[in-house]
């Protein structure tokens, strides 16, 4: 199995043992092995404490070599038999020795992993120094920046030595630092890894063959990480498209390969993005690119996922005048198109697939729609079409008659409220009609209209006086007919204020089927009673208080002439017959005192008064 050296870039991990039993094999080492530095003192050495003078070094031969990697220790020390005693661990030597070395060291023998324990020996003399140790890690990093440390927080003593822990601390605070910067270290924790006593020797300083065995595994799981020759890309994709490069299946590479991926996009789609674990571990350069690149340092998974192309399906639905939207259209999509309401601006819009076909219906109770529904055939671009919304209008039907001979009563113009609606009176000049020679006539009303229908015609008096409709959705024939009675004496006279001046605008009303009228610039009015006619005549005006209120009839045989009433407005204080800036006048004369002006009778004329008399004024 060939292995491959690992890239610079690394997240710090801390390497705990795990147990496992052990396998001897020997194989030499193959051409392109990786090389491999143990660099220490005499615990890298194995002299002390280990019964056949290989210390960690040889269960991790062998662990290594079970495993079936392609490895070579390197260094100019050898010590142990077994068939790779290679290694550069120095009896007695601090980091400062190691440091004078190491460039003759790294030069003679090349190594692509160096697996440095040291510190032991400058804690017993006192004089352990933290940047010692960071310049042999820069003295690596400037022999080769792809070289790799596995650094060992090392193992402490027994008894326990509260220096070494420090001394770790600041190793491993160090150590990231480095690796925040871009160097590859690895460290892993020895101290933990031991027991004490158990695992010490009998010197207190150096393990015995137990803790060599459990350093062995420290060191071995770092390097598992390092040393896979092989990795392997899965590769699949989504509907609408293929991995075409390098296609899709299982395919092994070399660790930490940088792999091209090309995903080939099938018509009416486009690509999304890659997935996968390679994806999860920030291992493809770009996850939304269709060319792009993994790095393999680990087994991995990439999915290429597309998506179908859509379109837009849109418009604006408005009356017939295009400048008035119609809120709250169901505009429906078959097949898949869903379906989207018209907003205040009359605003609609929907999304369907590349290739799409169906049919779009725009749906509102009480309106037609023109077109009524557009049919679609393999959409691939976005559609923009209008609809005009026609609110349905519905006939009122029927006849006016005389009360007298039961003959077709012509001329009778039929009204409803509001004209029939805002919709009728906009487009279709009003819902309104007069009877024909039949007596016949049709008025026009919006859906859902509300209101009343009310018949007139001069010196005309109707039974019904008007017909009450309430939310229209149909025409309307059945009993929608009136009797008219012609008017035969008249109520006339005029209505002046206490200066016998005219009051125009006064609403005088004749109940009981009755005329009114609004009297004219004289002050006069006249309506219209049938004979024998018995009821009430009332004048009314806002602001004004009438003698009489009202006057009272019975049994009318003849024209009523003279029935004239005073009127008076509290407002109108010059008594001229309006209100206006002459009467304003009259109160700031007034103000703070008493006299006209002072309508709340409290003795004064003050804001309170202005304020009605600026309501009065608002309706003169």
């Amino acid at each position: 199995m060939t292995m491959a050296v690992p890239s610079r870039k690394r997240v710090p991990k801390l390497i705990l043992p795990v147990v496992v039993f052990l396998v001897f094999s020997a194989p030499l080492p193959a051409a392109d092995a990786v090389k491999i530095m143990p660099l220490g003192d005499s615990i890298t050495r194995g002299w002390y404490g280990s019964i056949y003078y290989w210390g960690y070094r040889q269960p991790l031969y062998v662990n290594l070599t079970n495993g079936g990697y392609d490895f070579d220790f390197v260094g100019s020390q050898a010590l142990g038999s077994f068939p790779d005693p290679d290694h550069e661990g120095h009896d007695g030597w601090g980091a400062d020795q190691i440091l004078a070395n190491l460039s003759t060291y790294l030069s003679a023998h090349t190594p692509d992993i160096i697996l440095l324990h040291i510190g032991t020996n400058d804690i017993t003399y006192g004089n352990q120094d933290v940047n010692e140790v960071n310049d042999i890690l820069a003295t690596i990093d400037d022999y080769s920046e792809s070289a790799t440390v596995i650094l060992a927080l090392i193992i402490n003593r027994n008894p326990y030595n509260s220096a070494t822990t420090q001394f770790n601390e600041d190793v491993n605070n160090m150590a990231l630092n480095r690796i925040a910067s871009g160097d590859d270290i690895i460290i892993v924790d020895m101290e933990s890894a031991l027991n004490y006593p158990t695992d010490i020797n009998w010197d207190g300083l150096h393990p015995n063959d137990s803790g060599y065995a459990k350093m062995a595994e420290v060191w071995y799981n770092a390097l598992v990480d390092c040393l896979v020759a092989q990795r392997t890309l899965t590769c699949s994709s989504a509907s609408g498209g293929d991995v075409t490069d390098p296609g899709e299946g299982s395919f092994d590479y070399d660790h930490n390969t940088d792999v091209n991926l090309v995903a080939t996009i099938d018509l009416g789609y486009h690509f999304v993005n890659w997935t996968g674990t390679a994806v999860d571990a920030g291992r493809v350069a770009g996850p939304n690119s269709t060319t792009t690149l993994v790095t393999m340092d680990a087994d991995y998974t990439v999915v290429a996922n597309f998506a179908i192309h859509q379109s837009a399906v849109f418009g604006c639905i408005t009356e017939p005048d295009a400048n008035i939207p119609v809120e709250g259209v169901f505009v429906d999509v078959n097949n898949g198109g869903g379906s989207d309401t018209t907003d205040a601006n009359g605003y609609y819009q929907l999304t369907v697939d590349y290739g799409w076909s169906g049919t779009v219906d725009p749906n509102k109770t009480g309106y037609t729609f023109e077109p009524n529904g557009i049919e679609y055939n393999n959409v691939t671009t976005d559609q923009n079409d209008n609809y005009t919304a026609i609110l349905d209008t519905f006939i009122i039907s029927g006849y006016a008659v005389d009360s007298e001979m039961l003959a077709p009563l012509e001329d009778v113009l039929v009204s409803p409220d509001n004209d029939g609606g805002t919709y009728t009176s906009k487009y279709y000049g009003g819902g309104h009609d007069t009877t024909d020679v039949n007596g016949y006539y049709e008025v026009l009303v919006d859906y859902n209209w509300s209101g009343n229908a009310v018949p007139s015609k001069y010196v005309y008096a109707f039974e019904p006086s008007s017909i009450t409709y309430a939310d229209v959705t149909e025409d309307e024939a059945e009993e929608q007919d009136y009797v008219g009675t012609l008017l035969t004496y008249t109520i006339t006279g005029y209505i002046e204020n206490s200066c016998e001046v005219p009051i125009e605008g006064v609403l005088v009303d004749a109940n009981n089927g009755g005329t009114s009228n609004i009297t004219d610039a004289n002050g006069y009015y006249e309506v219209w009673v049938a004979e024998n006619w018995s009821g009430t005549v009332t004048p009314g005006k806002a602001h004004y208080t009438f003698d009489p209120s009202s006057r009272a009839y019975t049994d009318v045989l003849e024209d009523k002439t003279g029935q004239d009433c005073e009127a008076n407005n509290i407002y109108d204080l010059d008594c001229d017959g309006s209100v206006d800036l002459s009467d304003l006048k009259v109160m700031c004369g007034n103000w703070l005192g008493s006299g006209p002006g002072d309508f709340d009778d409290d003795g004064i004329v003050a804001l309170d008064d202005f304020a009605k008399f600026g309501a009065a004024w608002q309706l003169r």
